[in-house]
């Protein structure tokens, strides 16, 4: 694994996978600038970092609430992905389950479960909102698809997000 800063097309090419911290400081302050000129470069190497970015948040290791629960990073992370929803078709879905659950949770109306032992946790989906972004994911990902010139990767994409949904 490499860190978004040292990314090349050749290290995508040698099948390795990127790791993307989004930074508390940039949340805090609304910026999305970096990860925008991120998301730019993985879209010029078109289809070769499909499903190879793990994406995750720097600076929350002393709180105590799991990543959902604070709602400055749902939100951000709602904007983020719908300003790019070629996300979808660059995270690796398995390491990523947070993203979706941030775009599927209710701030205002939601239940947490969480094992603290295992540091699982779930959250009661909302079936129509669900059900709107899978919609959404498919469109885009086909667009998304169709730009790289991988339709068949984006509906491989479509289907690993749809069984982690399935069977989170």
């Amino acid at each position: 694994m490499f860190s978004s800063d040292r990314m090349t097309k050749g290290k995508f090419k040698n099948n390795l996978e990127c790791h993307y911290e989004i930074t508390k400081q940039e949340l805090d302050s609304g910026n999305f600038t970096r990860i925008s000129e991120f998301m730019q470069r993985l879209e010029s190497y078109g289809s070769l970092p499909r499903q190879k970015v793990m994406f995750t948040f720097a600076g929350y290791d002393d709180d105590k609430r799991e990543l959902i629960q604070i709602p400055e990073v749902v939100k951000h992370t709602q904007i983020f992905i719908n300003k790019h929803p070629s996300f979808w078709y660059y995270a690796i879905p398995a390491r990523s389950p947070f993203f979706f659950m941030a775009m599927t949770v209710n701030l205002d109306n939601y239940l947490l479960v969480a094992n603290d032992a295992t540091r699982v946790f779930m959250t009661k989906l909302d079936n129509k909102r669900t059900r709107t972004l899978v919609e959404k994911m498919a469109v885009d990902l086909e667009a998304h698809g169709e730009l790289v010139n991988d339709k068949p990767g984006a509906m491989d994409c479509l289907m690993a997000w749809a069984k982690l949904i399935s069977f989170g």
